[in-house]
């Protein structure tokens, strides 16, 4: 009988140094890589994650943008710009739309999932589903409170700590 218990009490210690060894590697995994994002004074970045088929708001709530601004983009954009013509026009966008908000964007960043989380992520192919990539803006301090209602969220660093928790990071 003694041996049995012995034999149990080692297993569990096993099992238990186990579950804490592996928690330390999760949260270190769940580490998130974000571009560059420099701080200024009276100016927050924040985030969200587009959804596909041009369901987010710049991309098709017209009443809120002058009609001719998706040309205005398309020209700019396809005059000389050092991004991809699509990013550089929904980036185009992105600005106008939130401008008529009265906000004002000052800079823009974005990264794809894989390179967020460091492996590929598996995406829905509804509308509704993410499109896999994070955006991120610079806005002043006083429109936060605004782009949070509007769905733009904090800064997610790390999967461990994210409330509520991003599509990347559930499906890891």
């Amino acid at each position: 009988m003694n041996k049995l218990t012995n034999t149990c009490f080692f297993i569990l210690v096993f099992l238990l140094a186990g579950c804490q060894s592996s928690r330390a590697t999760t949260s270190q995994e769940n580490k998130l890589k974000i571009p560059d994002l420099p701080e200024e004074s009276g100016k927050t970045w924040l985030e969200i994650d587009p959804i596909q088929c041009g369901g987010n708001p710049w991309q098709g709530d017209w009443g809120k943008i002058d009609a001719t601004e998706p040309q205005k983009c398309q020209s700019q954009c396809n005059q000389g710009a050092d991004r991809e013509k699509s990013t550089c026009q929904d980036n185009c966008l992105l600005r106008a739309y939130y401008s008529r908000e009265g906000v004002e964007i000052f800079e823009i960043k974005s990264i794809t999932y894989e390179e967020k989380v460091g492996e590929y992520i598996p995406l829905c192919l509804a509308c509704g589903c993410p499109g896999g990539e994070t955006i991120y803006i610079q806005t002043q301090d006083s429109a936060v409170e605004q782009m949070l209602e509007l769905g733009f969220r904090h800064i997610v660093r790390n999967c461990d700590t994210a409330t509520p928790q991003p599509y990347y990071c559930m499906r890891k």
